[in-house]
């Protein structure tokens, strides 16, 4: 598993970051899992935050912060542009869209927000 791997190099050394961002949900959870396994708190010890925002960040204790990169309407307002374009025949230039991610604050990294709001850590 990706996510205990880390987790097992994070632990391992000298001094383990105040956070950690994984390349998605999945690698998430499996940090935090193994970081449990350790005895490492999160958040107390460090945080974690993933991408994606799938339906397992808030079943794991704690819940996972995460960055939705809104998938599903990304996906939604593609295909309504593709067929537009297919019914319309249309021969236009493409349109620029673009998706600003937005942070999902859960239990994962409430620590590290709050610690970062009183200044830096001791």
């Amino acid at each position: 598993n990706t996510g205990a791997n880390a987790a097992d190099y994070f632990y391992g050394l000298t001094h383990m970051p105040d956070a950690v961002y994984a390349i998605n949900d999945m690698v998430a959870i499996g940090l935090v899992n193994r970081f449990k396994e350790l005895g490492v708190r999160v958040p107390e010890d460090i945080a974690v935050v993933g991408v994606d925002n799938n339906q397992w960040t808030t079943v794991t204790s704690p819940q996972i912060s995460s960055v939705s990169i809104m998938g599903e309407e990304v996906a939604r307002l593609a295909t309504e542009l593709l067929l537009k374009r297919i019914r319309e025949m249309s021969t236009t230039d493409y349109e620029h869209i673009q998706f600003e991610p937005r942070l999902i604050v859960r239990e994962s990294s409430v620590a590290m927000i709050r610690s970062s709001s009183q200044g830096p850590r001791a």
